[in-house]
């Protein structure tokens, strides 16, 4: 008989799940377009959005049913919808295949059903128009965690500005038009200040870098190439 898992939380039960997902061939996006775990297979792009909960509730059923309801027409959306208990329970699996959901739970070191093949499941695939557009960059961030901290498209703008900062020493303007951030909240909000020289340099408060290390870090490797080669395009 396999042993029962116990997660202490949401957030730690998603991240062993992630690792899971992770070997069998997907990319995890967490805390993403609404869902806390967005699957994404690495050879043909399918899509599975995944809700977690600790226990079975209307709530979670709520979360992954799209608003138009059991299979109705959905716009744009993940090919299959899921949710991830820490155990399994015949009554729910049953419930959600009825639903056309896919019910992932914990056994042992392991979850199931796997989706290590092509067909990840005799059922449940929604009739969506197109899937869900995936973010620049997988978020850095925990899923599953109470009140999560989001990569947001505004946040990608201002970690390539915080980035054109530590690379040059300073940013213009143009820099916040060429990446649709508004420049206005930085001055105001001691994010930016002005050198003795006028140009406008990385204030105290500017913290958005240490939410996202990991998309900073790849973020600030783009920038520095991207300066590079300006620089050696015009000697």
């Amino acid at each position: 008989m396999k042993a029962e898992i116990k997660y202490e939380s949401e957030a730690a039960m998603c991240s062993a799940f992630t690792k899971w997902a992770n070997a069998q061939g997907w990319v995890v996006y967490p805390e993403t377009d609404g869902w806390d775990m967005l699957l994404v297979n690495r050879v043909d792009g399918s899509q599975i959005g995944v809700q977690a909960k600790l226990r079975f509730n209307p709530t979670l059923l709520r979360q992954v049913i799209p608003g138009s309801g059991i299979w109705g027409d959905v716009e744009c959306g993940p090919d299959y919808r899921a949710i991830l208990l820490p155990k399994y329970d015949r009554d729910v699996d049953d419930a959600m295949k009825t639903l056309g959901i896919v019910s992932f739970s914990a056994i042992s070191d392991f979850f199931r059903p796997k989706i290590d093949s092509i067909d990840y499941f005799y059922f449940g695939q929604w009739p969506i128009d197109k899937r869900l557009p995936l973010p620049q960059y997988v978020p850095d961030v925990v899923a599953g965690a109470s009140g999560p901290i989001q990569l947001t498209k505004w946040k990608i703008g201002a970690l390539r500005i915080t980035a054109i900062l530590d690379v040059r020493g300073y940013v213009t303007r143009e820099d916040f038009r060429k990446h649709g951030v508004d420049f206005r909240r930085w001055p105001a909000s001691d994010w930016l200040k002005l050198d003795k020289d006028g140009r406008y340099i990385r204030g105290e408060r500017l913290k958005v870098d240490t939410q996202h290390p990991i998309v900073f870090a790849e973020i600030k490797r783009e920038v520095e190439q991207s300066m590079a080669e300006s620089e050696a395009n015009n000697v």
